[in-house]
């Protein structure tokens, strides 16, 4: 009985979603048309607050600090359990929409009021809320939003983000963003370099040790960096430099050792050079990707019923830094890849965010908005079972 009851409370969401479309699709239109870069996305959160109110959430702002993070919450009865749509809606500088975080925005919002009328009309117990969490493609700040406590109510997080693929799974790097600033002392680089003590020297020595560390870490290690003050005047001996380095590798655990070790070649270049060594991470710590898997197999499951091919995580190249990693490491979480683009389109190009309002981008929000929609009734009506 209970399994029947399940099916046809399914069927209603998905119902709802259908019907909920084509303001889903003038939602992301109207993102796409109007980006905001991180953390300055206000007129993206009064858009989706005001339709998130008009559906009866109740609507907290200013999250962790941050002024364009809110959460938008539906309860009855009791308030567990907790399902949470996660929303980024940050677009790149010049490029816009370049990985679809309108469409991310868009399928959760239609998702979580489906599940809302949902709860209404076959009397459920549960929570369904949007998370709005800004500043994902520079600021990562779902890590801010961990660290402040902000999903330590919720039971489940989901989310689906566009590609050219159908994953399921899809692995991410975590990541560390550090600048090393060296202090030096200046000097006629003609009259007096004896006097001087050379800060840029320091950031090449640290390049040139880092280079010599590639060749013993492990393959899935990755360290760029780049000189962002080197000196301003080529007779005058630089007293300050700065460099910028990003470390990235498939586990924490790995890339917690491989920071400490580029961090090490900070300090021999400040012994090496006389020079004075500043540290100081500049992004929050990003950690790699942790899927839940018995949430995934039911996310699968009513995937299944509109997509044929389904490419599993460990099957491809991971991705780039995901802060939807930190929420992994505290909630339950899923984060699939739908197919949105065509084949070969990657993220952060022109032809991505043209292809946002194509054919594809539409019916990839029909299909996951559906899919997220079922995935959380069957979390809400776990507790019947």
């Amino acid at each position: 009985m209970q399994a029947e009851r399940r099916r046809e409370i399914k069927a209603f969401a998905v119902d709802q979603a259908s019907t909920l479309l084509g303001e889903a699709a003038a939602l992301s239109a109207w993102l796409h048309a109007n980006p905001e870069p991180s953390f300055e996305e206000r007129e993206a959160v009064a858009r989706l607050v005001e339709l998130l109110e008009r559906e009866g959430f109740e609507i907290e702002r200013d999250l962790a600090g941050l002024g364009t993070a809110f959460r938008a919450s539906f309860s009855a009865q009791d308030a567990r359990p907790h399902v949470a749509y996660l929303a980024e809606y940050d677009a790149l500088p010049e490029l816009g929409h370049a990985c679809g975080h309108n469409l991310i925005a868009a399928t959760s919002w239609a998702a979580a009021v489906s599940v809302r009328r949902a709860i209404e009309a076959h009397h459920l117990s549960g929570t369904v809320s949007v998370i709005g969490t800004p500043g994902q493609e520079l600021y990562s700040g779902k890590a801010t939003m961990v660290a402040g406590g902000c999903f330590d109510h919720v039971d489940v997080a989901m989310m689906v983000h566009p590609s050219d693929r159908n994953i399921l799974d899809p692995t991410s790097m975590a990541l560390d963003e550090f600048e090393a600033t060296f202090r030096g002392v200046s000097a006629h680089a003609a009259e007096a370099p004896h006097e001087g003590k050379n800060a840029l020297n320091a950031v090449l020595v640290m390049f040139r040790a880092v280079d010599a560390l590639r060749q013993h870490v492990p393959a899935d290690v990755r360290i760029h960096g780049i000189i962002t003050e080197g000196g301003q005047v080529a007779g005058t001996v630089p007293d300050l430099a700065k460099a910028r380095f990003a470390c990235r590798a498939k586990r924490r655990a790995t890339l917690d050792g491989v920071t400490e070790r580029v961090r090490r070649c900070a300090e021999g270049a400040a012994i090496a050079t006389d020079t004075k060594l500043d540290i100081r991470m500049y992004e929050p710590r990003v950690d790699d990707i942790a899927h839940d898997p018995d949430l995934a197999a039911l996310f699968r499951a009513n995937w299944e019923m509109y997509v044929e091919e389904i490419t599993r995580g460990r099957d491809c190249e991971a991705f780039g830094a995901l802060d939807t990693g930190n929420v992994s490491q505290v909630v339950p979480t899923i984060q699939p890849m739908v197919a949105a683009v065509p084949d070969g389109v990657k993220h952060h190009t022109r032809e991505f965010a043209d292809a946002m309002t194509g054919e594809l981008a539409k019916e990839a929000l029909s299909i996951a908005s559906r899919t997220l929609a079922m995935t959380g009734i069957d979390v809400l009506c776990s507790v019947l079972e």
